[in-house]
């Protein structure tokens, strides 16, 4: 078992270091999970499982993912495709992690990004996703960081939606987020207890079961932000959420409205339609 050490004062104590379950919901992409796969195994964190939760693929996905079984704990669950939301609980059930999250096939963390950062004794962990992460979980039960927003060749774009979210992120209330939906999914992580209290995705949600579950989580716990890269959603063609860009923010509507947003997510909901719309997004 991998433990860290701290200094007490009846001397050294041994911890065990929190294990990180990560839901990977697939089908069919064979061409980006490689990345995705890659990029948890290079956060650099000692105790990681992987749950891949796949919905019939019939490409190469599952070679991908049997190429990452020799050096990775991964998890393969076969599910008839019941939808994004019930993939990702399928994973989060059989998850035996302190910290969750789950990360779509063809999005990444930015590890590889945080292992070139250096401090005067070599790599310094706090910059790498995971061991932010694990810093900010010791005293919240759940956390956002920043996210990217990259192309189908990893190159960052929409940089406008990036900064306006990145604006909110900074200034976190819940009434905010009851009109708003500033948290990128990819960058999110919760502790056990935490999805123990608040439950699993509403199902019925096909596009904003994130927001849905960001409310819930918000309702009952005050999040703590790093401020730092941890993700990137890939926007692409094949992207349902980009392909439903329109459809998203109006289930976010009804979804902020349901929590309490009242008129204020009315509001936000034709702002966001006509900032998008202005930035090319829409």
């Amino acid at each position: 078992m991998t433990t860290c050490v701290k200094e007490s004062e009846s001397g050294l104590v041994t911890m065990r270091r929190p294990l990180f379950s990560i839901v990977v919901p697939t089908l069919n992409a064979e061409r980006f999970l490689r990345w995705c796969l890659m990029s948890i195994e290079n956060a650099g964190y000692p105790r990681t499982q992987v749950i891949v939760v796949d919905g019939g693929s019939t490409d190469g996905t599952l070679d991908v993912v049997k190429a990452f079984e020799r050096t990775t704990e991964i998890v393969v669950l076969y599910r008839p495709p019941k939808g994004e939301s019930n993939a990702i609980n399928e994973g989060l059930k059989v998850a035996a992690g302190d910290v969750m999250a789950w990360l779509d096939a063809d999005d990444e963390y930015r590890a590889a990004c945080g292992a070139r950062l250096w401090s005067a004794s070599g790599y310094d962990n706090e910059q790498r996703p995971f061991h932010a992460v694990e810093k900010a979980l010791q005293t919240a039960m759940w956390c956002y960081g920043k996210c990217k927003i990259i192309d189908d060749r990893g190159f960052t774009t929409r940089h406008r939606v990036t900064a306006f979210k990145e604006y909110w992120q900074k200034r976190y209330s819940y009434g905010a987020l009851k009109r708003l939906c500033f948290i990128a999914q990819p960058a999110v992580f919760w502790r056990r207890e935490a999805m123990e209290n608040v439950g699993l995705l509403d199902e019925s949600e096909r596009y904003v079961m994130d927001y849905d579950y960001w409310l819930r989580l918000g309702a009952l716990y005050e999040p703590a932000f790093i401020d730092q890269y941890l993700a990137s959603w890939r926007s692409h063609p094949g992207s349902e959420t980009a392909r439903a860009l329109l459809q998203d923010i109006e289930d976010a509507r009804r979804v902020a409205k349901k929590y309490g947003g009242g008129i204020g997510a009315d509001l936000t909901y034709w702002g966001t339609r006509l900032g998008y719309k202005a930035m090319g997004a829409l």
